[in-house]
């Protein structure tokens, strides 16, 4: 899923400014980071790479709504 600009991510301590690219399985944005006024990447893996409950995963653990799971996804 796709992040819109003005989204806030990480309850709020980062908000979507632009988009800045596509690539395969990712976009990639510009966005703020409040706490220091910082300019940060973020990128937001899109459903074709991952399937829909791998990808639903990753953007919740991006807003800050789920915490990270040791062993999820198919690394090595």
């Amino acid at each position: 899923m796709a992040f819109t600009i003005g989204q806030e991510l990480r309850n709020g301590i980062y908000t979507i400014e632009r988009e800045l690219g596509r690539g395969k399985v990712a976009v990639t944005y510009l966005a703020q980071q409040h706490k220091g006024e910082r300019t940060v990447i973020s990128s937001s893996v899109e459903y074709l790479h991952f399937g829909e409950k791998k990808a639903e995963g990753r953007r919740q653990r991006a807003e800050g709504k789920k915490e990270s799971c040791k062993g999820e996804g198919n690394y090595k």
